[in-house]
């Protein structure tokens, strides 16, 4: 099945624990589907300039949403409602991913770092930089599942994958 779900190009889709679908847009929406694309809900606005990222929790209870006015929001899903936001700066976050226990969310950005941000507090945790991708644009990130030992890695525009150790920077 396919459908036209927003009024511009969709950059982001992923999946809930609980089967859902989220999708943020160059609309500058983010909306949740059932499994068969039918719209749950009203679309959750405020994003400007687009979403790059969409990723739910675990739990599929909330998802964290980055998009190009640089900002990090974070959306409860049933009640489609804005819980907190996160101005990251200029530059500061294109993708995004979630640490498996929900509290972290890593970001890539336009130099060559990956910033890493409380989800309660929407502190910059930390900031990591590597000699080798200095001036590379981090289109990817993921954090590892291990919540013992998490890593951050980082794909760039150059072609350069970096795997960083949270605990040790």
């Amino acid at each position: 099945r396919h459908d036209t779900c927003h009024e511009d190009g969709v950059w982001s889709v992923a999946w809930t624990s609980a089967g859902k679908l989220v999708s943020g847009s160059v609309d500058e929406t983010v909306k949740v589907w059932d499994g068969d694309l039918k719209a749950e809900g009203a679309p959750m606005g405020g994003h400007r300039l687009g979403v790059i990222s969409a990723v739910p929790n675990s739990t599929g209870q909330w998802c964290a949403c980055s998009s190009i006015d640089n900002t990090i929001r974070l959306w409860d899903l049933e009640s489609r409602q804005l819980t907190r936001t996160i101005d990251a700066g200029p530059l500061e976050a294109w993708s995004l991913a979630l640490s498996s226990n929900d509290a972290m969310v890593a970001t890539g950005t336009h130099y060559g770092a990956v910033n890493v941000w409380g989800v309660e507090t929407g502190d910059k945790m930390q900031a990591l930089k590597s000699p080798q991708t200095k001036d590379q644009f981090v289109m990817s990130v993921d954090v590892s599942p291990d919540a013992a030992k998490y890593r951050v890695a980082a794909g760039t525009s150059a072609g350069t994958v970096t795997v960083y150790d949270l605990e040790t920077g």
